[in-house]
């Protein structure tokens, strides 16, 4: 079973301001015109250009469970699905609390229960309240709310038949930039976003201790960073970098910038028993380039028979 990890960057197909966007692209046609990602506004809707090159890098990865980061809509996420030479079957979108539209979905071939944590109020590291402004006229007001997932924390506990059970937390952080107007650091934010998913996962493996358990997606920060500690500090391994330390070598998965590998994919004791060996993967290239601004990240899993 490979799965993998893939921040799509802006997958807003179903935006009217798409619509008449590269309208005569030729759609066999990969020029140096098509990468413009590294340099666009971060608000954009992707272009028909960008889809094709998505669509054709999801296609090399060939994953049987694909987690996605930056999807608007179901609607998108379907029509995406639907371009696949492989669609996936079991189809998986729950709306998050991105205020402007980036949402986590999965993709799986095997049967698919999503379950989300965006309702849940975050803390700090003691435990205490955390309040932010929700919006920008918010701020203007003093009007605070309790401190949520910026986007979410997603569950998709897959059931693959006879191979068993698998449990996979997908993930956004809060990036590290932030609107001028927010009370809160972006740094601050995302360090209860993680102290948040220990917690979480910590008690779903109280529940589950013999799941293989994974916790993928886009952490928006490197690893050695404070913020990440609560993460790394769980009884997860991370065979990406075990992999790569025998090499020397510090890729990105955050192409823009060198080693920026931002985006991890972490597993539980019973899902480390089941890796691959040297299977992890950073899917990298010039397609992938014009796809989006990281690069698909995946890793195999030989499941046991239950």
């Amino acid at each position: 079973m490979r799965i993998c990890t893939y921040n799509v960057r802006n997958l807003f197909l179903d935006d009217a301001a798409n619509a008449n966007a590269d309208a005569n692209a030729d759609a066999d046609t990969n020029t140096d015109a098509d990468v413009e990602a590294a340099g666009r506004d971060p608000y954009y809707t992707k272009s028909p250009a960008e889809f094709r090159n998505l669509v054709k890098t999801i296609g090399r990865v060939n994953a049987d469970v694909l987690c996605l980061q930056e999807v608007s809509t179901r609607a998108s996420l379907e029509k995406l699905n639907a371009a696949l030479e492989r669609p996936l079957p079991h189809v998986g979108f729950l709306p998050g609390n991105s205020n402007r539209g980036i949402q986590l979905a999965m993709l799986s071939r095997y049967p698919l229960c999503l379950s989300s944590h965006a309702h849940l109020e975050l803390t700090d590291e003691a435990g205490g309240s955390l309040t932010e402004y929700d919006t920008a006229a918010d701020a203007a007001a003093g009007r605070t709310v309790p401190l949520r997932f910026q986007r979410d924390l997603l569950l998709g506990e897959i059931d693959a038949g006879p191979l068993g059970k698998l449990a996979i937390f997908n993930t956004h952080l809060k990036s590290k930039t932030n609107r001028p107007w927010r009370l809160l650091a972006a740094d601050t934010i995302r360090a209860a976003e993680c102290q948040a998913i220990s917690r979480i996962i910590e008690d779903y493996l109280e529940c589950h201790p013999q799941r293989a358990t994974v916790l993928l997606g886009d952490f928006n920060d490197i690893r050695s960073s404070e913020s990440l500690a609560p993460l790394f500090a769980m009884p997860f391994t991370d065979p990406l970098t075990d992999q790569l330390r025998g090499t020397g070598r510090n890729p990105s998965t955050y192409w823009p910038r060198r080693r920026m590998r931002i985006d991890h994919i972490l597993l539980s004791p019973a899902a480390q028993a089941c890796v691959r060996q040297g299977s992890a993967r950073i899917h990298s290239g010039r397609q992938a380039k014009q796809a989006s601004d990281h690069y698909p990240v995946s890793l195999e899993l030989d499941m046991p028979s239950s």
